[in-house]
Order: C-alpha cells, then structure tokens, then sequence
C-alpha cells in the first residue's frame, strides 16, 4: 500500500507540474498562436484562485467530517469513563474540543471494542467530491470535442 500511494502521489504532483508545462502549446493548437499570451494571461488567475479554494474547500469538507465522527463517538462513549478520562461531564466536550485538549485520536481510545475508528473515512467527502468533480470536467470535454 505504501508503494502505491508514494507512487500515486508522485504521478499527481507531476501531472499537475505538466499541465503547465504543456498548457501554451496546447491552447496554441487550438486558438492559435496570436492569443497565447492572452489566454494564458486569463488562465493564471483562476488557477491561482482554483488552488486557494480547492484546498479551502477539501479542509471545510475534512473538519465538517471530523466533527460528525466526533459527535458520533460521543454518543457512543461512557459518560462516567469520560468524566473519569477528562476530569468534566460529557456535556462540556466542546469547551475541551476549543481548547484543543479533546482530539478525535483522544476520543477513538475510549470507544468500545464494538465500534471502529473512524479516522480513516474523514476524507470520503473530500475524495467523493473530488471524484465527482473530475468525472464533470471530463463530461464537458467529451461535450466540447463532440460540438468542435
């Protein structure tokens, strides 16, 4: 698994270094050589844009799962064993989650054996979102080729 996902994450930062090597050539081809600087010019401020809300969008996606997966361990824990652990009543897990005392990692080792740890799911929307965002663009390109 560590292979694939160095080997994963290594193909993606290359793509995405090459689309910016190869973007001039390509809107050369398909707009001509006349308005490169001009397309170009327009292109760079939405991907600097793209990259500033992309993230901003994944982490805002990341955190709202967080905060599920630790609302749902909370009802799922022992309230005596979390008054025991954290020295307050389950009613102030927020005030704890604030100030950063209370972590997911912290909340997982209370669970009982019955339930699994949902860490490894905080990205499923983020990823599903990505996905799906992905399978559009290619659905326009497939439009765009078919109309031209």
């Amino acid at each position: 698994y560590l292979a694939g996902f160095c080997t994963s994450s290594f193909l993606a930062v290359t793509i995405m270094g090459g689309v910016f090597s190869v973007l001039p050539p390509y809107e050369a081809d398909l707009y001509g050589s006349k308005y490169v600087g001009a397309i170009h010019g327009k292109f760079l401020p939405f991907s600097t844009v793209r990259g500033f809300a992309g993230t901003a969008i994944l982490l805002q996606l990341r955190s709202k799962e967080e905060t599920k997966a630790i609302e749902e361990i909370l009802l799922n824990i022992d309230p005596e064993l979390f008054e025991a652990t954290f020295g307050v009543d389950i009613s102030q897990a927020n005030i704890l989650l604030e100030s950063k005392v209370l972590t997911l990692s912290k909340l997982v080792s209370l669970l009982p054996p019955e339930f699994s740890d949902p860490s490894p799911f905080l990205y499923n929307s983020s990823m599903y979102t990505m996905a799906g965002l992905a399978g559009v663009a290619a659905l326009l390109l497939f439009c765009c080729q078919t109309c031209g």
